[in-house]
């Protein structure tokens, strides 16, 4: 991704996500004793778990590991912890830890180096992939039927003719069945599709007049009294120099958040803020709310891996279709599903094998 957006003209800006400040529900830093116990506890987790993988079961969900690891604690070593496991996993996966597989949650490889994000966003990088009268907006699709000879995409407009099609639709679309296939898929690929999971992680991006927080730090953590709303902040001043930040909320916690208001969802998330960084923290000039579960057109925000499903439903999810349909997208992909650059890549290895059989 980096080649791609300094290809486009968009420089990507490091970013480092362990330069990191954590307050408590008083707005107190956490002294560096409490620091690496979050760190330490996340490691003795994370050992834990590996050491049952390997005699995990298909069906073992990562929960059992998880409650019996915080249950081994008490007082504030088990309030620091599960601050440290939920945000490490919980935000990573986009599911609560009974929603991920024991054996697989975490299959998957990454590439070296470090972290770097844009500071205008993706839509730089977009407009050069993708010039504007290649797309067709506001055209939902209904159906895709096929046979020997071609595809027909039927939409709400006019339907799309061609030779073949490749299917990026979100795991969560193709798990409600909102997009009719003529003929049905494949029973395999059917399957694969539903014992996937589609997760949840929101953002709330605050605009505010004026930056009222240390400027440095490039994420705020923040560990709760009572839930974990509100765990995670990015700090965009040292990426664009723009008074915003950007909170998370994941799995069950983001689900439930989403069935409140603007207002609601604002004016919670400016308590916490308030709490960390003092009350003459300005009210917000704007304001944008992801809610993915809730969205027709995703249905979530990135897949996982549930209990009962392996790393080869992927595969079987990108397979061809009688040579005419093809698939992609992050959940399309075993080595870097719920990313960018995973979506990007099943995109490129389907187009290939597109051109390939057009070729040949």
């Amino acid at each position: 991704m980096t080649k791609l957006a300094r290809a486009s003209g968009v420089e990507p800006v490091p970013f480092d996500y362990e330069n990191m400040e954590v307050r408590n529900d008083a707005g107190a830093l956490l002294t560096d004793d409490q620091d690496r116990w979050v760190d330490e506890a996340y490691r003795k987790f994370s050992r834990r778990v590996e050491k049952a993988q390997g005699d995990a079961g298909v069906k073992d969900s990562l929960g059992g590991p998880f409650d019996s690891f915080l249950a081994s604690m008490a007082g504030e070593k088990r309030h620091l912890a599960h601050y440290g496991l939920y945000t490490n996993i919980v935000h990573e996966y986009a599911a609560d830890p009974p929603a991920l597989s024991l054996r697989y949650f975490d299959s998957g490889e990454e590439f070296g180096g470090s972290d770097a994000m844009l500071g205008q966003g993706y839509a730089g990088l977009l407009s050069q992939l993708t010039p504007p009268q290649t797309l067709s907006l506001g055209t939902p699709v209904r159906e895709i039927a096929w046979n020997d000879e071609a595809v027909r995409v039927e939409t709400d407009g006019s339907p799309i003719v061609a030779s073949r099609a490749l299917i990026t639709l979100p795991l969560g679309v193709l798990r409600a069945g909102h997009v009719r296939f003529s003929p049905d898929l494949p029973a395999a690929k059917a399957s694969a599709i539903h014992r996937l999971g589609m997760g949840t992680l929101d953002k709330l991006v605050l605009v505010f007049p004026r930056v009222g927080w240390p400027k440095e730090p490039e994420m705020f953590g923040y560990v709760p009294a009572d839930n974990l709303q509100w765990a995670e902040w990015v700090n965009m001043v040292p990426v664009n120099g723009r008074p915003i930040l950007i909170g998370f909320n994941g799995g069950r916690v983001a689900v439930d958040v989403e069935s409140w208001s603007d207002r609601e969802i604002v004016q919670s998330a400016l308590t916490v803020l308030r709490k960390m960084f003092g009350a003459d923290l300005p009210d917000p000039v704007s304001h944008t709310i992801t809610r993915w579960q809730a969205d027709p057109w995703a249905l979530g925000s990135y897949s996982h891996l549930p209990p009962g499903s392996t790393p080869d439903d992927r595969r079987v999810l990108a397979e061809p279709v009688e040579g005419r349909v093809f698939f992609a997208g992050e959940a399309c992909s075993i080595e870097h599903a719920a990313t960018v650059h995973g979506a990007y890549l099943s995109g490129v290895k389907a187009a290939e094998e597109i051109l390939a059989q057009t070729r040949g």
